[in-house]
Parts: structure tokens; sequence; C-alpha cells
């Protein structure tokens, strides 16, 4: 009896110890459950985040190249057409066409060459120099961006102002493989003229006598018979906007004709003469008449002005000269 009851309580103590195990293995379970959800949980969060931080990162990269890319369109487009008018000005000659223009002009912007040969004013300047910078910034903070220029356009936005419309693929990818931007896109810049020669001037003068396109800053031509705003605006070589004469792209390939875009300014003769250079003295001083050879003007010893600066009639109004005596030339 005895023994029996000593066995019953060695059964019941080990059945607390049982007991007892199973549940520290439970809370021990529960716990490491816990711990590796929490971890799972902190793990996942982490990489959201770190998805999330790059997301961002590569966002502010576009939005950056969105902007920046139209500034150094405009440094590229600028320098091409310097450049451009340095080549016809050494050349002595037209481009052939506004085709081959505009196939010089491309290959200047982009590759920083014209018929193969690189021009120094390119240098670190064309648009696939750009490229290869936007890159290695990229690069830098473990990126990668490759951008494909498929087209690019030159136009006459208006008489001031060119646009250069660049279509393109952007590839844009994180070198983790986090995420990646993969679109086209079309960039259209506003490339401003003024400031830049005119090659109408440079090659009908041998180089000699340049004049740079700056819209005329003088309000009054001609207040009553004072004619010194008219001889001021001669004297500085500005230029007014004029729809029968021809824009400053079109100047590039000798297409005098006239454009809504056009502009025109008045050759100051007595320059012509300073550099030793024959004068038409029957041609208008209307810039692209004068050196078209195809006008002859019609008004002279025009009141108040100097007896070289000749007209047709039809200019009079442009420079409110209309009630001034003049005789026929």
């Amino acid at each position: 009896m005895i023994e029996l009851k000593k066995r019953k309580l060695k059964t019941r103590a080990r059945s607390k110890k049982a007991i007892f195990y199973m549940f520290t293995v439970i809370v021990f379970l529960g716990i490491m459950s816990i711990i590796m959800y929490t971890y799972q949980s902190y793990s996942l969060r982490d990489k959201q985040e770190a998805v999330e931080i790059r997301l961002i990162a590569m966002n502010d990269f576009i939005n950056d190249f969105n902007n920046d890319v139209h500034r150094s369109t405009r440094i590229s487009a600028t320098r091409a057409l310097i450049a451009l008018e340095d080549y016809v000005s050494t050349n002595e000659e037209y481009f052939s066409s506004l085709d081959d223009f505009n196939n010089a002009f491309k290959e200047l912007f982009y590759e920083g060459a014209i018929n193969g040969v690189n021009h120094s004013l390119m240098i670190d300047s064309s648009f696939s120099d750009y490229e290869t910078k936007v890159s290695g910034n990229a690069n830098s903070i473990g990126l990668n961006f490759l951008i494909n220029v498929t087209k690019i356009q030159l136009v006459q936005e208006d008489p001031w102002n060119v646009q250069v419309i660049i279509d393109a693929h952007i590839k844009l990818n994180d070198t983790s493989k986090l995420a990646y931007w993969d679109f086209n896109g079309t960039f259209v810049t506003s490339v401003p003229v003024d400031g830049l020669r005119d090659p109408l001037y440079s090659i009908n003068t041998n180089g000699r006598l340049q004049n740079t396109v700056r819209k005329s800053n003088i309000s009054m031509f001609v207040n009553g018979t004072d004619t010194s705003g008219l001889i001021e605006h001669i004297q500085d070589g500005y230029y007014i906007e004029e729809s029968d004469a021809p824009s400053f792209i079109m100047r590039f390939y000798a297409n005098l004709s006239s454009s809504p875009y056009g502009i025109e300014s008045i050759v100051n003769i007595p320059s012509i003469n300073d550099q030793g250079l024959p004068v038409d003295e029957n041609a208008p001083v209307i810039d692209y008449k004068y050196f078209s050879g195809d006008y002859n003007a019609n008004a002279c010893d025009i009141e108040n002005m100097p007896s070289w600066f000749k007209l047709e009639t039809t200019d009079l109004n442009s420079y409110n000269l209309t009630g001034f005596n003049y005789t026929t030339c």
C-alpha cells in the first residue's frame, strides 16, 4: 500500500515536471515566434523604406535632368550656331539648302563636329558630352542612365528665338535592381538669337564687316523731323521685326524671301567704305535687299538723312519716314 502511494506521488511529480517543461517550451516557442515575426516585419519595413528612398532619389534625378537638359541644350545650340556662322564666313558661301543647314546643325549640336571635323568651340559643349556627364553623375550614386536621342529639330520660333526640339528614349535603373524608369520624352528649348552674328554680313563682306543680331531698343526712330533715333539705330546695327524680310535661320542658306519671323537691319554704307569694299550705290540699304543685288532704290535724298541712305518707297513706313521729302532715284 505504501509502495503504491510512493509510485503515485512519483507519477504526479513527473507529470508536473512534464507540464512545466511543456509550458516552458510553449512560452519559448511563442517568444521565438514573436521575435521572428518582429524581425521579418522590421526586415520587410526596412526593405520597403530602402525601395522608397531609392525611388525618391531616382525621381529627383529625373526631375533634375528634365530641368537641366534645357540649359545644356541652350548652351550646345548657341555654340553650334556660332560655329555655323564661323564656318560660312570662313568658306564665304551659304549652305546649299535648308536640309544642308539642318544636317550641319545636328552634327555640330550633337557631335561637336562639322563634316566630320571637330570644332574647337564645341569641345566639352556638345549634347553628347552632356549625356556623358549625366551618365557619370548617375553612376556616382549607384544609377545607370542612358539617353538615346532619336530626333533633333531646329525651327524658328519667333523673330528673336529658335527652338531646339529633341526626341529621346530614356532609361534609368538602380544598380541594386530595386527600380527603373523607361520612357520616351520630347524636350523643347527656346534659344535666343540675340548676340549671334548675321551670316548675311559675314559672307557678303568677306568676313570684314560682321553684325550681331540685336533687337532695336529705340522706341522712336523719328520725332517730328528729328531723325537722330534712326541714325542711332543704323550706327548701332540694330534689327527690327519685318515680315517681308528673311528669318535668322533663312540667312544661312541664302533664302532671302519673306518670313513671318523676318528681321532686318540697315547697312551702314560708311562702314562698308571703311573696309575697302565696293558699294552698290543703286541698292536700298535694307540688309537683305542690299546684299541680294536684286533690288533698286527709288527713294533718294530723304529729308534729314545722309545722302547714301536710299530705300524703296515701300520701306519708308517701317522707319516712320512716310511724310518726309525725297527724290525719285
